[in-house]
């Protein structure tokens, strides 16, 4: 079980307020780097 799943198993659908942060890295030509995602399988994401 995922950390916000726990957390919600114990609090419920109360709002939860959490700190993120997203980077968006590029290379000299403008290209973006992508994570390759488990799920769905295939895909490509800027953030796990």
């Amino acid at each position: 079980m995922g950390y916000i799943q726990n957390l919600r198993s114990k609090i419920g659908h109360e709002p939860i307020i959490l700190v993120g942060a997203v980077t968006i890295i590029h290379d000299q030509r403008g290209a973006v780097l992508l994570q390759k995602r488990k799920f769905p399988e295939g895909s490509w994401g800027l953030e796990d």
